[in-house]
């Protein structure tokens, strides 16, 4: 409605208003009638304004607003999600390649202000970005992180990728090794159950451990319990094993090859390019 429309409504009122009731309360009316539809219109126009702050879009709003970073939503239908890639190009579009910049895309795309980043000059003109242990990532995030990343930084710089799937303390680890005791039978038959130890320092409470590794007897068993100098519950040992037979506490998924098994390596490092 026009202003000059509502402007004649309130007068028509005014005018069909008893005489007494004219003066301060006719001023009142007046305004009250003219400035309640423009009220409205600002209202309308604040929820337009806020509907399409990045905080507050959704949807189609939220699409729009990708695409003036030029960030498709590539099968995205989480409006979550797509917010933090949306946040995440217009920072790449905004950044000079510094540290900062990096780390900012990093945390944007990642979604998760607690994880660990470092940085370092590889070699002339390579950045090594290790994001250490972050389980929650999956190689399709890395992917795409990756991708930011390479936009971050300037077109002659070498930007890798680094991360882990598994915990940080057991990168590289090849295990806690421990010996079997000098006492009783020079060999452990078959089917052996306990094992004395001249220590178990730094086994598990319980866990798997890994039987002369390397050796024609090597074997993956499990246990229940532990003390200081022995191990209990073993699942029956397939294959006798002598005095000072070498333990290694056993881990699944944390070897470096690809495969999942520890005894030869796993899918557990990851480097981007």
């Amino acid at each position: 409605m026009s202003l000059a429309k509502i402007t004649d409504h309130a007068i028509q009122a005014l005018a069909r208003m008893p005489y007494q009731t004219k003066g301060r309360e006719n001023m009142e009316f007046l305004i009250s009638t003219l400035c309640g539809p423009m009220q409205d219109l600002e209202d309308a126009a604040y929820d337009v304004l806020l509907g399409y702050l990045i905080d507050n879009s959704v949807g189609a709003q939220l699409t729009t607003l990708g695409g003036l970073v030029k960030q498709p939503r590539n099968g995205v239908t989480d409006d979550d999600l797509y917010r933090r890639y949306v946040r995440a190009k217009a920072a790449v579009l905004n950044s000079s390649g510094t540290y900062p910049d990096i780390i900012a895309v990093c945390l944007l795309v990642l979604g998760d202000s607690d994880v660990t980043i470092t940085l370092q000059n590889s070699t002339a003109a390579t950045v090594l970005v290790d994001l250490g242990s972050v389980t929650g990532v999956t190689a399709a995030v890395a992917d795409i992180l990756i991708g930011y990343l390479r936009k971050t930084v300037v077109a002659t710089v070498r930007l890798l990728l680094t991360y882990s799937l598994g915990p940080d303390d057991e990168s590289l680890q090849v295990g806690t090794v421990a010996n079997i005791s000098v006492s009783g039978p020079a060999v452990k038959p078959i089917g052996t159950t306990t094992f004395q130890m001249v220590s178990t320092f730094g086994l598990y409470p319980s866990g798997s451990i890994l039987i002369d590794p390397g050796l024609a007897s090597q074997e993956v068993c499990t246990y229940t319990s532990i003390d200081a100098t022995n191990i209990y519950g073993i699942s029956p040992t397939t294959a006798a094993h002598a005095w000072l037979s070498e333990i290694l506490q056993y881990d699944e998924d944390t070897g470096m090859g690809d495969t999942a098994d520890a005894l030869v390596g796993g899918g557990y490092a990851s480097v981007l390019e």
